[in-house]
Order: C-alpha cells, then structure tokens, then sequence
C-alpha cells in the first residue's frame, strides 16, 4: 500500500529516510544483537546515542554550554506544571503573553502553583505589563489557532530582565532561535523532532536548583539535569529516533535550510487561498500567519463542502486536515517531514476542489 500523506498536527509525518534507517536496525543495532527497543540504558551503546542527540540538539539550534538539554516524559503539557514548579520559589509571579489556546491553558494550569497575569498579545511590547520580579512566557507557535510569533532579541528586550520561557512545540527546528535571550525553551517531539513520547526541555543552568519543595522528582529540572536525564529508564526508542531524526536535519542542510523550505511550503498554500477569490479563507491576520499550521475554512465554514474536501483529499492519499474539534473547518500541517513536493500535491488539490465548487 502506498504511503500517505501526513498533514496532521500530530504525530506528523516522519522523513522517508528516517523510517527506513529505523526499519534497517530495528533488529540488530550496531551489532549488538539486539534492538534499541531492548537496550539498556545504563549501557554504554544507548549513552552513546543519547549523548550524541544532545550534541546534535546543541549543534542545529545553537544551544551554550549555559543550558542544560533535557528529555522529558509526559509530553508539552507536563512543562505547563514544570515552569512553575521550578520557576516560582525565586520568580514568584508567571507572565503569560497569551495568544491562543496553547498558552492560554498553560496560564491557567500555572495557578496551581503560583500568581499568575495573563497579558493579551499585542505587537506594541510595550503594553506588556509584566509583575516583578517574575517570569515571562510565550508559546512561538499556537498549533490549533495558526498563529505564530518568531521574536527577535529586540522584540523581547522589554521582558530581558526575566527569565523568558518559549513553547516552542510546533515550530523548533523550523527557524532558528534567539537562545541567548531565553531562559528555557521546551517541544515535544511528535511535530518536528520524531515520534511522541519525549520532549526536549534546555533550561539555563542559572535557573536549576529552585523547584518547589512539593514537585514530584521527575518535574525537577535539576535532578533530571543531574542524572543526564536517566533518573528513571528514559523514552530510549523515542530518543533513538529523535537522533536519527536529528542526524536527517544535519545531512539536508540545517535548520536554516528547513526555515527557508517552511517559507517556500506555507506560501504555496497562502497563495491558493489568497487567490480563491473568498473560496478558502484564513481567519489569522497575514502578519500573525503560521508557516507550520494553517487552518482554513470553505465558504467562511460550508460544512457539507469541507466534509467532502476531507473525503476527496483522502481518497487521493492525503490525511489529517481536519481541524482541531475545538475549532472545526480545515487545518493543514506543514513540518519538516512534509517536503515541497507533497505540500504542491495539496496545492494542486486545492485549486481543483476550488474550480469544481465555485
């Protein structure tokens, strides 16, 4: 059976290339007789590979010996309650630049722990009245409503003075990141790093050592940071697999190469809904537009026409652009394991669905 086409939100689509390295050594890795599946992570095979995933997470992204790289469990959601765990005993107030639905829940999961202030999103930084001392929060990319914001260190200099913590769950490895004016980033892995069941989590090393006297260990950065992240058996097939995804990114030429392609692959879908003449519509601002998740409605929300866009799109191979249950209509998902040439099948697509209705 041919494969298909991807576009969910998550888990994405995973690189060609990737798959068929795992399938490859899925028996026998590097001649141990066994599966990564089956290695022990105190071994000195698995070390090996973990190891290497954070040298390659330090080399893509640019990541200092300032900060510690982190492979968490229980997904993006888990840092909602990590933050202020580890962050509130010296930053006692959370400030969250609210955008969508993403930082929206991870402020009101915050108040378990700590004060909180939600600050609307404005592109003026400086009506973000943050409470002091604190810390400020932002999600770079909000993966149901299509809104992304990619801060320079100038647009974040208004906030410079806190530790500035980034969710960067769908959009890392799509465009370089300021590091050296973050405090903490975080992403799970099922977008753009691998499959879900790791999330990577790099934290300035000033900012370990404060977790609240009642967090559970496995939210406390610094025993993770400690133990290399082996403090209980870590997600090491996930991690394998994040590596070779890693390794993927390095050999097709970096994240500068997957932030150009992620320009190139979202302006083909912009364009055919730009030019439908009303017949897609995007309900983001253009200069608040996604390059990764684009939802989308027909009509201005057509129902009867985008369930048959759904039926059509699956019988030629392409998947998972419905939108999320919270927001119906379309979505589509361009991560890195999405190339050019599918995303230009969709676009094709498109057009046709479009000529055909209209």
């Amino acid at each position: 059976m041919a494969r298909k086409l991807n576009f969910g939100a998550g888990p994405s689509q995973l690189p060609l290339p990737v798959l068929e390295r795992a399938a490859q050594e899925m028996l026998n890795y590097h001649d141990s007789g066994m599966s990564v599946l089956e290695l022990s992570h105190r071994s000195a095979l698995y070390e090996s590979l973990h190891n290497q995933a954070i040298a390659d997470l330090r080399s893509l992204l640019g990541i200092s010996e300032e900060f510690s790289v982190l492979f968490t469990q229980g997904g993006a959601r888990m840092q909602f309650d990590a933050v202020p765990l580890n962050l509130a005993t010296r930053f006692p107030v959370g400030n969250y630049l609210v955008s969508g639905y993403w930082s929206d829940m991870a402020e009101v999961w915050a108040r378990k722990y700590t004060r909180t202030q939600a600050i609307p999103y404005s592109n003026d930084s400086t009506l973000w009245n943050c409470g002091s001392p604190g810390y400020f929060y932002y999600c770079s990319n909000e993966t149901i409503d299509g809104v992304e914001w990619l801060p320079s260190a100038a647009d974040l200099q208004s906030v410079s003075s806190l530790p500035i913590v980034a969710d960067m769950s769908s959009n890392i490895l799509t465009t370089p990141i300021p590091c050296s004016s973050l405090g903490v980033f975080f992403a799970g892995a099922q977008k753009n790093l691998g499959p879900a069941g790791v999330t990577v989590s790099v934290v300035r090393k000033d900012l370990l050592g404060s977790a609240q006297s009642f967090a559970p260990s496995l939210l406390d950065w610094q025993l993770l940071d400690q133990q290399n992240s082996m403090y209980n058996t870590p997600p090491t097939y996930m991690i394998y697999m994040l590596g070779l995804y890693l390794d993927y990114v390095k050999k097709r030429g970096g994240v500068q190469s997957f932030y150009e392609e992620s320009v190139r692959k979202s302006g083909a879908i912009y364009e055919v809904v730009d030019s439908s003449q009303g017949f897609y519509t995007s309900r983001v601002p253009r200069a608040r537009r996604s390059r990764v998740n684009i939802p989308l409605s027909i009509r201005n929300g057509d129902a009867a026409l985008e369930k048959e866009f759904l039926l059509q799109s699956e019988r030629r191979g392409m998947t998972q652009l419905a939108g999320h249950k919270s927001a119906g209509g379309l979505r589509v998902s361009l991560y890195n394991g999405i190339s050019e040439a599918d995303t230009q099948q969709l676009a094709d697509f498109m057009r046709e669905f479009a000529a055909e209705h209209c």
